[in-house]
């Protein structure tokens, strides 16, 4: 299996008008046999469960359990969208096992911790191992329109406590690649292609 890109498409960006569109010229800048795995952000319905859990204070771990389900909400859609930037196998694109992957690291040990300090920035990075991933790509609304470096988004505090603390260590000990995209800025001249 060829190495993968995983993506993380920030939930800020499921209501931008123009995602369809910037997924689609975003993702055809991208060598067209790279295999790309994304990641959908939680967007309001994890701020949703946020809010709930303040009004009724229910335990952080089921709080945890009910933002990733809140990050599958938009597979369907997500599915169309990558449709749209697809012809036969020419952009390969799909949801990355989410439920599976996060098994595997549970199993393995390495688990993140089931609070706030964890989002679906910490999730991607963390899952982000071994030698089928070759670069970590965060889908934003934040930040520049691209830079290779999780500095700026650590400074301005655009990632959640474990990113911050072990971002930057965890992406270098497995020795892959990074990019912070801002969608809504980023242009095709932007392209590495």
């Amino acid at each position: 299996m060829d190495k993968i890109c995983l993506v993380k498409l920030g939930g800020s960006l499921f209501e931008f008008p123009l995602l369809a569109k910037a997924w689609v010229h975003w993702r055809q800048s991208l060598p067209p046999e790279k295999p790309v795995w994304v990641i959908p952000g939680g967007g309001k319905g994890a701020d949703w469960i946020r809010r709930l859990q303040k009004v009724h204070g229910f335990r952080d771990a089921l709080a945890h359990e009910m933002a990733i389900e809140s990050m599958q909400l938009i597979d369907p859609f997500l599915e169309e969208l990558f449709a749209l930037s697809q012809s036969g196998d020419k952009w390969p694109s799909k949801l990355a096992p989410l439920k599976k992957m996060l098994a595997d690291l549970d199993s393995d040990g390495g688990a993140l911790p089931t609070d706030w300090s964890v989002t679906s920035d910490a999730i991607t990075l963390r899952l982000a191992q071994g030698a089928m991933v070759e670069e970590v790509i965060l889908l934003k609304s934040v930040g520049p329109r691209q830079t290779d470096s999780l500095d700026l988004g650590i400074e301005k505090g655009w990632v959640d406590d474990w990113t911050r603390d072990h971002g930057r260590k965890h992406l270098a000990d497995q020795g892959i690649g990074f990019r912070w995209i801002n969608l809504r800025l980023w242009a095709p001249e932007d392209s590495n292609v």
